[in-house]
């Protein structure tokens, strides 16, 4: 309950939610130093011990009595040094009106310091303060004719203090911890955006290998900021994606079913002619024409089963065992067009995967292959991070680079001049992308800069 009541509190908006973030951080910095001088400036000046009053006191009576002109000379500055060296006694430093050591020593840090602290007060008061190791007190004023003399005292101390004091005193540290703390409120920030642009990245990744399925993390689709909202558009997009994809398949199917009735009732009276001695050149062109649409219509079913291939069907094989008898047939029908064709094969791990819809996406790309090469094919298996890579090289003209990544669509032909006796319908290699999308891997085709195409087939060999 405390969690919603955040949330609902927590803007709906990435402005919003960056400008809170500056707030946060720039209210918590005030916040703190205004604590710390609560706590710490308060009074930081303590009045000064009894004890310490009689040695300033002391110590003045003695300097009054001398002549204002030893002030300062060498014997009376080696006789003030000497008596602060006994035992017990503190360390005395006799200062001018200017802040400057009338004995020539050199003033310490900790005296400076406290005449900072103490620049408001009142030279006639007398106080105290304690650094880290050491206690610095006074003034004692001492009148010496025109001249006017500050002596302070400083003595050792083993006693700590507070730890606030200390900490504060630690100013790389305290830069440290400013540091972290803005770092740690940035960095949750910084979480809190870059989680759900991941999340996006992921389902993009996989609507991009062709899981149309994937959507967004459900924690991140009902975020009310902007990439809630951008999620709930990428799983909008996903879903009509999906359907026009899931549409135009069934249609494929249902088309190809269509067709075929009418198909055989042509193909049955042109054998009903033929059988009656009704043979002429232009039944045969009608025919020919029928065979050729028979064959269109088996591409198109066999596109759309391989594009709903179901995992239900796979099985575990060896892929060289379901590629033998199709590299068996095109050596045959290149040994047949002066091709020579070549495969390097290795062992392969036994894979999850269909075994029809496998052979005939390698066929397609291989057939292709002899058809257009001049007189070399070669075929190459090599396995990289778990994944199969089956290329297949031709030595022909090539595709335009332009073309490239349209050549797996239906109904494409590269060249506008083929004709369906030399470039077939366009399904072959859609045929095979299907197929091998379908099993979780992918194809490409590149140009090669000796000549040729090269196509690559990649399967991955577990996580099917």
């Amino acid at each position: 309950m405390a969690g919603l009541t955040l949330t609902r509190l927590v803007p709906n908006n990435l402005f919003a939610k960056l400008i809170l973030c500056f707030w946060l951080i720039s209210g918590l910095t005030i916040g703190s130093v205004l604590l710390v001088q609560q706590l710490v400036e308060p009074n930081p000046l303590q009045s000064i011990s009894p004890m310490e009053q009689q040695v300033l006191d002391r110590v003045a009576q003695r300097i009054q009595s001398l002549p204002a002109g030893r002030i300062g000379e060498r014997r009376f500055n080696r006789e003030f040094d000497n008596h602060q060296r006994r035992p017990g006694e503190p360390r005395l430093i006799l200062l001018n009106q200017q802040g400057e050591s009338v004995t020539g020593q050199k003033v310490p840090r900790t005296v400076r310091h406290y005449l900072l602290i103490r620049e408001d007060q009142e030279l006639k008061q007398a106080f105290s303060y304690q650094f880290r190791h050491e206690r610095v007190f006074g003034p004692q004023l001492i009148e010496l004719g025109d001249r006017q003399l500050q002596l302070y005292g400083r003595v050792k101390v083993t006693a700590q203090k507070p730890w606030l004091h200390r900490l504060l005193e630690q100013k790389w540290l305290m830069l440290a911890l400013a540091l972290v703390l803005s770092g740690v409120i940035y960095g949750a920030l910084a979480w809190h955006l870059s989680r759900g642009i991941r999340s996006l990245q992921r389902s993009a990744k996989c609507i991009a290998n062709g899981d149309l399925s994937q959507r967004t993390a459900r924690d991140v689709s009902e975020r009310g900021d902007e990439i809630g909202q951008l999620a709930q558009a990428f799983d909008q997009m996903g879903e009509a994606v999906q359907s026009m994809l899931d549409n135009q398949r069934r249609l494929m199917s249902d088309i190809s079913h269509e067709l075929r009735t009418p198909l055989t009732r042509l193909q049955l009276a042109l054998a009903i002619a033929n059988k009656k001695g009704q043979d002429s050149k232009e039944l045969n062109r009608m025919g020919y024409e029928a065979q050729q649409i028979e064959a269109m219509i088996q591409e198109l079913l066999e596109l759309s089963r391989a594009n709903v291939s179901a995992t239900e069907s796979r099985q575990t094989l060896d892929i060289n065992q379901v590629l033998a008898p199709i590299f068996s047939d095109a050596q045959f029908e290149a040994s047949q067009h002066d091709i020579q064709l070549a495969t390097q094969l290795i062992d392969v791990p036994s894979m999850l995967l269909e075994p029809k819809l496998i052979g005939r996406a390698v066929e397609n790309v291989l057939r292709n292959a002899i058809r257009y090469a001049k007189s070399k094919v070669s075929v190459q298996q090599r396995i990289e991070q778990n994944t199969l890579i089956i290329s297949i090289k031709d030595d022909g003209p090539g595709i335009d680079d332009d073309q490239l990544s349209q050549i797996f669509r239906p109904f494409y032909r590269p060249n506008e001049a083929r004709d369906r006796d030399s470039g077939g319908a366009g399904l072959g290699l859609a045929i095979s992308a299907a197929a091998i999308t379908g099993h979780g891997g992918s194809i490409d085709a590149s140009n090669r800069e000796q000549g040729g195409l090269l196509v690559c087939i990649r399967l991955p060999i577990k996580g099917q």
